[in-house]
């Protein structure tokens, strides 16, 4: 009759189903257990990686802060909800109240910090900050990866869902009120998440095609003036405040910077060098949320033979 000699394997199938335990020569049982799964947290780190302190409590699903422009909020998505943190005060509120069918996602910031747009389902919708509830459509975009304004309010940068296959970037004009969103990218290779520079001159954002992910920027006047900043792939770019530098994550997590020199009217892109390990950390515009470990324990069990006997 079997008799059960540990629990909480980790579960697998296929190859690994034959991997995940064995027994050596001295009879040392040694198995892979579940993974543990903790709840991410919003975490200040510094260019070095060492956490500085950490924002708000733990929270399942938590992703996509942003800092509002006079950085006295922090905005995320946390179980299908925005929410905001006021950090002088240390408390968090939640923003949305989405029903059971509907999730709201990927927060941005108005220039002024006045509004805050957010993906819900398929249509991009803003919400006054501190007064009022109602949602006001912005536009029906069928898309997923969020949207960008620019410092001085007039535009907002998103991704739409291409005709056929991937995404483009279009140009929502703000003002007047009905104005016409424009193509600004489009082609064979999908675009995604935009980012203005403080200067408002020029979009950083992603190329995603057959050979991976790569980091560009574009001059948001002159859609032909475009520069390559990662060299062996990347994601998630954030400008530095004073638009000198140029962060993103490499394939293997690492948090790369690469300088920005803006000589008339172009730029001199330096060669990223590699900050930290942010191989646990998933990194967001101007903030960093430690990431969700989810690593399976390693067990040795001695003695377990004994279990076997009558």
């Amino acid at each position: 009759m079997p008799v059960p000699v540990a629990e909480s394997l980790e579960p697998a199938s296929g190859f690994w189903a034959n991997h995940l335990f064995s027994v050596s020569q001295n009879g040392v049982l040694v198995f892979s257990g579940s993974r543990q799964q903790t709840k991410p947290q919003l975490t200040w780190l510094d260019r070095s990686g060492k956490i500085l302190g950490t924002v708000g409590t733990p929270g399942f699903e938590l992703a996509a802060p942003r800092i509002s422009p006079d950085g006295t909020t922090v905005a995320y998505s946390m179980s299908k909800d925005i929410w905001l943190h006021d950090l002088p005060r240390n408390t968090s509120s939640r923003f949305t109240f989405s029903a059971k069918a509907s999730e709201s996602l990927r927060p941005a910031w108005y220039a002024d910090g006045q509004y805050l747009a957010f993906q819900q389902n398929n249509t991009i919708v803003r919400k006054a900050v501190g007064r009022g509830h109602a949602l006001e459509p912005l536009v029906g975009w069928p898309g997923e990866q969020g949207v960008d304004f620019s410092p001085d309010g007039r535009y907002m940068a998103g991704v739409r869902l291409a005709v056929g296959a991937g995404y483009d970037f279009w140009i929502q004009p703000l003002e007047p009120p009905g104005a016409q969103a424009r193509a600004y990218l489009h082609g064979p290779t999908s675009e995604r998440s935009p980012a203005f520079s403080p200067s408002e001159d020029w979009l950083a954002y992603e190329i995603l095609d057959s050979a991976g992910t790569e980091v560009f920027v574009q001059s948001f006047q002159n859609s032909g003036l475009k520069y390559q900043v990662s060299t062996e792939g990347g994601q998630g770019a954030v400008w530095s405040r004073d638009a000198k530098e140029l962060y993103f994550l490499s394939p293997d997590r690492q948090m790369m910077a690469a300088s920005v020199r803006n000589s008339v009217g172009k730029l001199e892109i330096g060669v990223p060098q590699g900050l930290f390990d942010a191989r646990t950390i998933p990194v967001s515009n101007r903030v960093v949320s430690g990431g969700a470990v989810s690593s399976p324990a390693i067990h040795l069990f001695v003695n377990w033979q004994a279990a076997l006997k009558p």
